[in-house]
């Protein structure tokens, strides 16, 4: 049996594409789209489900505004530019560019933020 595997840290290199030309080219192949975020190698093939496993992912930073100093490290160190100033003041967290990683959390000198988990199923 031969293995092959596609992989890239970053989203929109073509990865999806490329094992969708190898697999439309294959015979008698199992294939399996393991991207964490957005599996979609279903959306061009229609495959036969077998199974379906519950998934949870990371989380999402909150900010507590009644912790929070306004100190800035947080919307600072944030590579995902996930933090901004809200309309009180007191950053806030975009749930969508938030990716979990929980630096802010580990960062803050106030504890103000924590993260909250959610289910993708």
């Amino acid at each position: 049996m031969q293995e092959i595997t596609i992989l890239s840290g970053k989203g929109g290199a073509g990865k999806t594409s490329v094992a969708a030309a190898i697999a439309s080219l294959a015979k008698n192949a199992v294939f399996c789209d393991n991207d964490v975020d957005a599996a979609d190698l279903h959306l061009i093939f229609n495959p036969e489900i077998l199974e379906e496993h519950e998934f949870s992912s990371g989380g999402k930073a909150v900010i507590d505004p009644e912790k929070c100093s306004v100190c800035g490290l947080c919307e600072e160190h944030c590579r995902f530019n996930a933090i901004h100033p809200g309309v009180s003041g007191i950053p806030e967290v975009n749930p969508f560019q938030c990716e979990g990683c929980r630096l802010c959390e580990r960062i803050c000198p106030e504890q103000a933020i924590s993260t909250v988990q959610y289910n993708n199923s």
